[in-house]
């Protein structure tokens, strides 16, 4: 066992092994050149999962989105992360998914990304494993698919009439 550089090394259980933990965006930064440490034969190196929350629904973009150093991020952000509304989105009757601390059932805290966008309503912090979920509106859906088939429509008889 070699000696640990770290400041906040110490010894694991078994007695065989050091173990320190360090920033890498400190090191990435240059902030912390004493964490910045040589990597040695043997050396085991592990990165946790990053906290991550979800963007799911009538976005353009649905997917994870990683936290990286912040404890949190607030809808309006996740949803710029995931690109925007997508336009059968139905803002109003938007939720968080939360998985409590204590249980496995999911809670729902509902907000109206309509306010939010527009300013008038606050904004919801979201933590890590959180689930943003935008519903789809069946009547805007209905009609986009009914304006397109007109579109369509009068592009066939124009082109029929040549």
């Amino acid at each position: 066992m070699g000696e640990n550089p770290l400041t906040n090394a110490k010894d694991d259980p078994t007695g065989c092994c050091s173990v320190a933990e360090v920033s890498l965006k400190a090191i990435m930064e240059a902030r912390n050149p004493i964490e910045n440490i040589l990597v040695k034969p043997n050396d085991v190196i592990s990165v946790p999962r990053a906290p991550t929350i979800y963007v799911i629904g009538q976005v353009v973009k649905s997917g994870g989105f990683v936290l990286n150093d912040r404890e949190s991020m607030t809808a309006l952000q996740a949803l710029a992360m995931a690109g925007g509304l997508d336009k059968t989105a139905r803002a109003r009757d938007s939720k968080i998914l939360r998985l409590p601390a204590e249980g496995k059932t999911r809670k729902e805290i509902p907000i109206d990304l309509k306010k939010v966008l527009d300013g008038k309503g606050p904004d919801v912090p979201m933590e890590a494993d959180d689930i943003l979920f935008i519903p789809s509106s069946v009547p805007q859906k209905a009609a986009l698919r009914a304006l397109e088939a007109a579109v369509q429509m009068g592009t066939g008889i124009v082109i029929w009439r040549r």
